[in-house]
């Protein structure tokens, strides 16, 4: 728990946690939160519901919404979309041909946001049916105040993926039920 909690310090802050000898902790973060992954119930939090760019960390969505609608033993090819990617990379080719299992490790380990850009078209056929498909997974999970606009977190003229680190942390719990993931 205290690596989730971490994670999404981090993510949503740029800040740190430090845990002093006493084991208690003490977070520096405009928002943070720390749930009991079975319930849902909020353990400790601050400004849960404040609404923020989660960036890379909504790449755990792009993993849930692929590993639930693919077998990630297919292959898949690098589309030329792929020429539009920034940022965090793992140095995807057009043409290149790797099953989703890779993609997925590039995704995660290496937050490629080429690789984010290939298995959205991969699994969705395109960018937008890709981010439908998360939005509506986003409500299937009652994360009630996040929006995706795109599958790396990449913050775009549309200010990027938006949510609390409440609904995150909903995502979060939901992912780690999911054995591959």
């Amino acid at each position: 728990m205290i690596k989730f909690l971490i994670f999404l310090s981090v993510l949503f802050s740029n800040s740190y946690i430090s845990v002093s000898r006493e084991v208690t902790s003490q977070v520096a973060a405009r928002s943070y939160i720390a749930i009991d992954a079975n319930t849902n119930n909020v353990i400790e939090g601050k400004n849960i519901n404040l609404k923020r760019s989660v960036a890379s960390i909504s790449k755990i969505m792009t993993a849930i919404i692929a590993i639930e609608n693919k077998d990630i033993q297919e292959k898949m090819v690098v589309p030329p979309e792929v020429k539009k990617a920034y940022g965090s990379s793992v140095y995807l080719a057009q043409g290149d041909i790797l099953s989703l299992e890779d993609l997925l490790y590039g995704l995660m380990l290496r937050s490629g946001n080429d690789a984010a850009i290939t298995i959205a078209i991969g699994v969705a056929g395109t960018l937008d049916n890709f981010v439908d498909m998360m939005n509506k997974k986003a409500k299937e999970l009652k994360m009630a105040d996040t929006f995706f606009s795109n599958p790396s977190g990449l913050d775009e003229d549309d200010e990027g993926n938006i949510s609390t680190s409440f609904d995150m942390a909903i995502l979060m719990a939901y992912a780690i039920k999911n054995n591959f993931f």
